[in-house]
């Protein structure tokens, strides 16, 4: 059945969220620059101006990880991150954009401003 046009699951909002991961890597710089934080802020500003953006963070450094493993009662707890790897994520938006190209252009924006890597993943 159709509402307005949109089938009954578009009822609400046809957008779909998607997390944009910010890859850096810990053999470079991993701090943003001044010029990268301004046009971080400037895309920011965009996004929320657009009403795209949903949530957007950095993350402490992956040594501070602690990964948790309760499965079956296993009450396991190991500090660092679940994978020891150069590449890691050290920061995300979680934005709302009408299709997935449209989330992949501003993944394409996004990595111009941070100056990193944008691994995108629609949530489900």
């Amino acid at each position: 059945m159709l509402t307005g046009g949109r089938p009954d699951l578009c009822r609400y909002s046809c957008s779909v969220r998607f997390l944009f991961a910010v890859i850096a890597n810990r053999n470079q710089v991993v701090t943003a620059n001044s010029d990268e934080m301004t046009a971080i802020d400037l895309f920011n500003e965009k996004i929320e101006a657009a009403g795209q953006r949903i949530l957007a963070v950095g993350l402490q450094d992956p040594s501070s990880a602690v990964v948790f493993d309760n499965r079956r009662g296993a009450g396991t707890r190991v500090n660092g991150p679940i994978v020891d790897a150069d590449d890691f994520m050290a920061g995300l938006w979680v934005i709302e954009a009408p299709s997935e190209i449209a989330a992949h252009q501003l993944a394409e924006e996004a990595s111009r401003a941070c100056n990193r890597r944008i691994e995108v993943r629609a949530i489900l």
